[in-house]
């Protein structure tokens, strides 16, 4: 074991890798947000109130998994139906690039990231997939099958340990 994974494991930290090519976005947007879902639900669940991110850069990558992270953890927090209740209409609808600020919760978040780290999360195709992770988080529909597919992993997980700690049966009558 190396001294970097020596120093995780005493600090109790969870390292995850996804893995992404530097200067792209992730292959599949789908995994991407189940991925960034099951974060902020086991953080919760576990009561960590803290998340490292970083890259080789620590700049696209980077500012663009936090941006997700903001946003996926701010549809958790708060109840669906509120949010659509309370969203402008000129949200539900032009949630893309070039528009202004104060109506644009993506460009709200890259705008807060930025602050806090200068240089973040210029890419455009970064930026847009941002964009579009963020019009699939307000589908109701689309998070619904987010939700089944991590629910269906997590009683995978379930029943693959059941039967890894349950007796075998070596008799071979049928």
């Amino acid at each position: 074991m190396d001294t970097y994974s020596m120093h995780i494991k005493r600090a109790n930290i969870e390292h995850i890798i996804y893995p992404i090519r530097d200067r792209f976005i992730p292959k599949s947007i789908s995994d991407y947000m189940q991925f960034i879902y099951s974060i902020i639900i086991n953080s919760n669940r576990l009561n960590r109130n803290r998340i490292l991110v970083h890259c080789m850069g620590g700049i696209g990558r980077t500012g663009m998994t936090i941006v997700c992270l903001e946003l996926t953890y701010e549809y958790v927090m708060r109840n669906t139906n509120e949010l659509e209740k309370n969203q402008k209409f000129i949200e539900r609808f032009w949630h893309y690039p070039l528009l202004l600020p104060k109506y644009c919760r993506v460009c709200q978040a890259i705008a807060t990231v930025r602050k806090a780290r200068p240089g973040t999360i210029h890419n455009p195709l970064q930026i847009l997939f941002v964009h579009e992770y963020y019009a699939r988080l307000k589908s109701s529909s689309y998070m619904h099958q987010i939700k089944f597919i991590l629910d269906l992993h997590e009683k995978l997980l379930s029943s693959t340990q059941d039967n890894l700690h349950s007796p075998l049966n070596l008799s071979h009558e049928h």
